[in-house]
């Protein structure tokens, strides 16, 4: 292979590498466990927090978890891709997700919140850190076959009391009735 292919095979495996990235966040803040299985290998193996253990039971553990939270963003940022193989990398991404919820343990919002911590309502919690993901290429496609959740921050604080934007805007969902399912399904998309 010329320099020249090899450097567009790089640009081609970069962007697998980044649309996995894209399909977990995507999957786990639409709660489409399928489209985030997508982005891992099966078996992969999860450290983060509390869990350790592969991916699939991971994501049963998520989906009661999920099923109290009413929003979920996780915002993907700086992505730094190194290859120690055409079929290997390991790859650092920091994220930020943003989470809302009423279901957080009286341990979590006391450390959250701290006095507050009786107050009624949901909590916002943002939650800062790094993926540092072992990335391999097996039967052509670039996927995460290990994965270290690194913690940065944790802070949250109660939502606010009224809503924070006009009802012109269409609001987001996480079920297939988000705008996002919609239109995949108006132009055919799986």
């Amino acid at each position: 292979m010329t320099d020249d292919h090899q450097a567009v095979q790089k640009l081609i495996d970069r962007a697998a590498i980044q649309d996995a990235l894209a399909r977990y966040a995507r999957g786990i803040d639409r709660r489409n466990w399928d489209c985030l299985l997508s982005a891992f290998h099966p078996g992969a193996l999860v450290d983060q927090g509390d869990y350790k253990g592969t991916i699939e039971a991971m994501v049963e553990t998520m989906k009661s978890r999920h099923a109290a939270i009413g929003q979920a963003a996780h915002l993907i940022t700086n992505c730094l891709i190194e290859f120690d193989s055409p079929d290997g990398a390991v790859v650092e991404t920091y994220f930020l997700a943003l989470l809302r919820s009423g279901t957080f343990p009286p341990e979590m919002r006391r450390a959250l919140l701290g006095d507050r911590a009786s107050l009624p309502g949901k909590i916002d919690l943002r939650s800062l850190g790094r993926y540092v993901d072992r990335f391999e290429r097996r039967a052509g496609e670039w996927r995460i076959a290990r994965r270290v959740c690194v913690a940065e921050t944790n802070t949250g604080d109660l939502e606010p009391p009224e809503r924070t934007f006009s009802t012109n805007w269409v609001e987001a969902s996480r079920d297939p009735d988000d705008a996002l399912w919609r239109m995949r399904a108006e132009f055919g998309l799986e």
